[in-house]
């Protein structure tokens, strides 16, 4: 189940209103974000997809909308390595900071596969990580698509570019 009811889990003094961040399954999730009730289903279809992904989500339900809480990422996946300056002048070159364009490009290419919440996904993860790289970027994008081919041929696209 994804959905739960506001009032349950304040009775249960798992989540406030306030709260930016809460812990269910031992994992911390985010606030990601708040829609329509009438758009439960697409509630429902995200949460399904970031558990394909392997990342547990949830919907909170209050009187007038979902607020959807997806698993941070942990930034223990992609550990910084410290470098001598030497290579890190060669992999600048190599490796651009995240740009618009990039964004961009990410958010059409997403939408193509799961649609117009790809959009929202896309500012969640800038939001999330504002300091990575492009390359890292376009990886955790293409972690949003479930079906592993359509994954593949989004980091082709890239890599073509």
């Amino acid at each position: 189940m994804f959905i739960y009811e506001i009032e349950d889990l304040e009775n249960q003094g798992i989540v406030n209103l306030g709260d930016s961040e809460l812990t269910i399954q031992g994992k911390i999730l985010v606030k990601s974000i708040s829609i329509s009730k009438q758009l439960r289903e697409m509630a429902i279809n995200i949460c399904q997809q970031e558990k394909l992904a392997g990342r547990v989500c949830i919907a909170i339900e209050n009187q007038s909308y979902l607020t959807i809480w997806k698993q941070k990422i942990d930034d223990k996946l992609h550990p910084q390595k410290k470098v001598d300056s030497v290579s890190v002048k060669e992999s600048s070159a190599k490796a651009k900071k995240i740009q618009r364009e990039i964004i961009s490009v990410c958010e059409k290419q997403l939408v193509k596969y799961i649609g117009p919440i790809g959009k929202f996904i896309v500012d969640d993860l800038v939001a999330e990580n504002s300091d990575i790289l492009a390359e890292d970027f376009i990886e955790l994008v293409s972690q949003e698509i479930p079906d592993s081919s359509k994954r593949k041929e989004f980091r082709q696209y890239f890599a073509n570019i």
